[in-house]
């Protein structure tokens, strides 16, 4: 693979501060690995390069959609759907998959188009109940 597919994480760093991104911001990030050539660290850095850019009073925010039925008009029984438990649909990708499975996110309760939010500020973003 070239250099030019490569991405480290000092580079997204650098890439999250040109357009702007701060500690203390709120950021919803809809993501792709594949998008982003090869990151060295995978899924894990690109989180752990979200959450250091933001720091301890950002707030981290991704899609976690699932593929849980809920529609009474398909002749499929509906998978029932589980906020701890249910992974995202593998469309939806390896990072918020690799999210949502983090100590300290908190995922909200609707059954195909939840999101997922990183603590500390996790709890007041879910203070509203409809988080686990």
């Amino acid at each position: 693979m070239s250099d030019a597919k490569k991405l480290t994480a000092n580079g997204l760093d650098d890439a999250l501060g040109r357009v702007g991104v701060k500690p203390g911001d709120v950021l919803l990030v809809h993501s792709s690995l594949g998008s982003l050539g090869h990151m060295d660290g995978g899924a894990e850095a690109v989180i752990d390069c979200l959450a250091r850019r933001l720091g301890p009073d950002g707030l981290l925010i991704m899609p976690v959609f699932t593929s849980c039925r809920v529609d009474p008009e398909r002749p499929e029984l509906p998978e029932a759907f589980d906020p701890a438990l249910t992974a995202c649909r593998k469309r939806t990708g390896i990072i918020p998959e690799t999210f949502r499975t983090r100590p300290g996110v908190r995922r909200s309760r609707h059954p195909t188009h939840s999101l997922a939010a990183l603590a500390p500020r996790a709890d007041e973003w879910a203070a509203g109940g409809e988080c686990l």
